[in-house]
């Protein structure tokens, strides 16, 4: 008997303990982001820091790379993968060095150049700074992009766009190798992806990268030598 009483006093005891465990860790709070290396009171740049690494742009984007095979033949794997991926919802934008977009982003350009562009400043918009801005664009009908700011003169008068455009134009992109962007060395096609759900949705970034993975595993049937390879 007493060993009896024993035997249930241990699991009446372990019960309470697995209650306790429980109860401890559903009032846990668990963190997997960067802001538990943080002060309690973030300074205004940390906390932005935090933003951009939990919702912002950077968070969304998922660089992808196809290896193995030959030029020709990644290029091609990357122009099907965008576009199987391209029609996917998950993903706001697939770039791959395609101008698939060129007259959708030049578009979003011109509406938002105001917003944009490097020259904006209240000055801009002062006598003396819409008169130099003025100036610069009737200057630039006499140049060899005369005919594109002929068009855009009466719509962008101080000449927003052009400043965009320049600032673009001087970035650094990939190489493209057979149409497709690729690595320096030319042994890798490269894929920039961005996707719908913000990076701290990491169910949603999982199920992202499986399709991204699904889509080169349809295109890639064929060709066994070639490899995916992500980050994000």
């Amino acid at each position: 008997m007493p060993t009896r009483r024993r035997g249930i006093a241990a699991i009446v005891l372990w019960l309470f303990f697995l209650l306790a465990c429980a109860v401890i860790i559903s009032r846990t709070h668990f963190t997997t982001d960067l802001s538990a290396f943080l002060p309690r009171s973030p300074t205004p740049e940390q906390q932005l820091l935090m933003d951009q690494l939990h919702d912002g742009l950077a968070s969304r984007l998922i660089l992808v790379g196809i290896e193995g095979a030959d030029a020709p033949t990644r290029a091609r794997l990357s122009r099907q993968v965008a576009q199987r991926l391209r029609a996917d919802p998950a993903f706001v934008s697939v770039n791959n060095g395609e101008p698939v977009n060129s007259e959708r982003d030049r578009a979003f350009l011109f509406d938002h150049r105001y917003l944009l562009s490097p020259a904006v400043t209240p000055e801009r918009f002062s006598a003396d700074g819409l008169h130099a801005a003025l100036s610069d664009s009737i200057d630039l009908l006499a140049s060899p992009a005369g005919l594109l700011v002929k068009s855009l003169l009466p719509r962008d008068p101080t000449g927003e766009m052009l400043q965009l455009l320049e600032q673009l134009g001087s970035g650094t992109q990939p190489p493209l190798v057979e149409g497709a962007w690729a690595s320096r060395d030319g042994t890798r096609a490269l894929m920039l992806m961005q996707t719908q759900a913000a990076g701290s949705d990491t169910d949603a970034q999982q199920l992202a990268m499986a399709a991204i993975r699904q889509a080169f595993d349809q295109a890639a049937s064929a060709t066994p030598s070639a490899e995916l390879v992500m980050t994000g």
